[in-house]
């Protein structure tokens, strides 16, 4: 993706819950990129994928 986004960071923006899991399953690292999937969930609200990636 363009602008330093990952894949993760981008199924987080688009809310899909089976490309994440996949991702993460894959390793994909949720700190990764710019924005990374971590800052990603954080400036949306979606405090369940936070907890999910261990940032809370």
């Amino acid at each position: 993706m363009a602008g330093g986004w990952i894949p993760l960071a981008g199924a987080v923006l688009e809310d899909e819950r089976g490309v994440i899991g996949a991702l993460l399953a894959a390793g994909a690292d949720p700190a990764a990129g710019t924005p990374s999937a971590t800052d990603t969930a954080g400036a949306f609200g979606k405090d369940d994928l936070l907890e999910l990636f261990g940032a809370r």
